[in-house]
């Protein structure tokens, strides 16, 4: 079994990377379903209790990079 990224636009599934196989085969689609915010502001709080040494800018840091994973599907297609 091959995993790769796509995005939905809604109307055609779109590949992110090669599709690393013939046509013509069955499929498997599983639709990740976006967190909430509340299980969002859940898992940071568990990551940042995780980190327990990080300064303020570290944390600042963790905030962006979370931030910008969370536009990655946004405008694409």
């Amino acid at each position: 079994m091959e995993t790769i990224q796509g995005y939905y636009d809604g109307q055609v599934i779109r590949p992110l990377e090669p599709i690393p196989v013939k046509g013509g085969c069955p499929v498997r689609i599983i639709f990740e379903t976006p967190l909430n915010v509340k299980e969002k502001a859940k898992r940071r709080a568990e990551l940042l209790a995780l980190s327990g040494s990080w300064t303020e800018e570290e944390a600042k840091l963790v905030d962006e990079m979370v931030k910008e994973r969370s536009n990655f599907f946004k405008n694409r297609g």
